[in-house]
């Protein structure tokens, strides 16, 4: 099974969840999150490199039922720096976005939801080497958890981009707070 088929059976089981602990989570919202990303970039022009920073990141989005939402947002991607081939190459990316994701919500206890999002991710990729400098659109998607106070909400949650940008793929793992305009 690819991440694909996985991400898609995952969101699938959560719509079999029973709704019965539904909270009014209609209308719109904005958040923050402090953001640990992983890149690995496969094999470009013989620079392989796993590497990890911290950033922030920014959403908004509309709840239009308990169920269903679109949100937009601003992710960070982080700065890498890594050593590359037998000739000394050096390589330090940097990269950012915005996104643009459906998100699919299910309540599963008492102030406790989960939930899926898929959709699309326009980022630019900045490298110090010429050729390297990218802008994409990719397929984006995630799965997080989020816990009701009222009108704020923590969350957590855990985002796969994978390019066809210079191989390069970003694992996302984010932690949060949301704020609820519907109250």
């Amino acid at each position: 099974m690819n991440r694909y088929q996985i991400f898609t059976v995952a969101v699938l089981s959560l719509a079999l969840t029973p709704a019965a602990f539904a909270d009014d989570d209609t209308g719109f919202y904005l958040g923050a999150s402090a953001n640990r990303l992983s890149a690995d970039q496969d094999n470009v022009d013989d620079v392989d490199f796993e590497d990890s920073d911290t950033a922030l990141g920014l959403k908004a989005g509309y709840m239009f039922t308990d169920l269903l939402g679109v949100e937009g947002g601003y992710l960070d991607l982080g700065n890498y720096n890594t050593r590359g081939n037998e000739q000394g190459l050096n390589l330090n990316l940097d990269a950012e976005g915005f996104y643009l994701v459906g998100v699919l919500n299910f309540s599963v206890a008492e102030n406790w939801d989960l939930y899926g999002k898929l959709g699309g991710f326009f980022f630019d990729s900045n490298t110090d080497l010429t050729g390297f400098d990218r802008s994409s659109t990719e397929l984006f998607g995630g799965l997080g958890i989020e816990y009701d106070f009222g009108d704020w909400n923590i969350f957590g949650e855990f985002s796969k981009l994978d390019t066809d940008t210079n191989n390069l793929s970003i694992d996302i793992l984010s932690l949060g707070v949301k704020y609820e305009f519907s109250r």
